[in-house]
């Protein structure tokens, strides 16, 4: 969590033999950006891993992955209070 915008690179969560972690930003005055890189919370035999951004300003992503290949994928939540979301 962030007072101020947040910018991120590659986020990776992703497991091969269990569930995928959970990938959770949150800014409450500013943006989020992600486009520098991607977010994954992939699994090949777990549960794929939640994804969920929310920002006051606007949120603008490139690649959101979150599959699972044997069980059940994860949600991607994206919540701008404010502003446009891009993806």
């Amino acid at each position: 969590m962030a007072q101020e915008g947040i910018t991120t690179g590659d986020i990776n969560s992703f497991s091969v033999s269990s569930h995928s972690g959970q990938i959770s930003l949150t800014s409450n005055n500013g943006r989020i950006d992600t486009t520098a890189g991607e977010l994954n919370a992939s699994s090949i035999e777990g549960n794929g891993g939640n994804i969920w951004l929310s920002a006051n300003g606007t949120i603008n992503t490139a690649d959101i992955l979150a599959p699972s290949f044997s069980s059940n994928s994860g949600q991607i939540r994206l919540i701008s209070n404010s502003d446009a979301i891009d993806t």
